[in-house]
């Protein structure tokens, strides 16, 4: 969505991609922590077209780094 694209450059971080889910297009939570690096900051998952990212990997993901 490239309104989360833009408030992360407005802030001066630079977006970094994961894949989707081809089925849901939403995050592939199995797919993030091959993206982080010392550099990260935060993980912004995408709601989209009605429907949740699947929330509970992504924040073990989050809490773990």
């Amino acid at each position: 969505m490239i309104s989360t694209v833009d408030a992360i450059t407005r802030n001066g971080a630079t977006p970094v991609f994961v894949d989707i889910d081809p089925e849901t297009y939403l995050i592939d939570a199995s797919k993030i922590e091959a993206k982080i690096s010392n550099k990260t900051r935060a993980i912004i998952p995408v709601h989209l077209y009605g429907h949740c990212a699947d929330m509970k990997p992504i924040m073990e993901i989050a809490e773990k780094t």
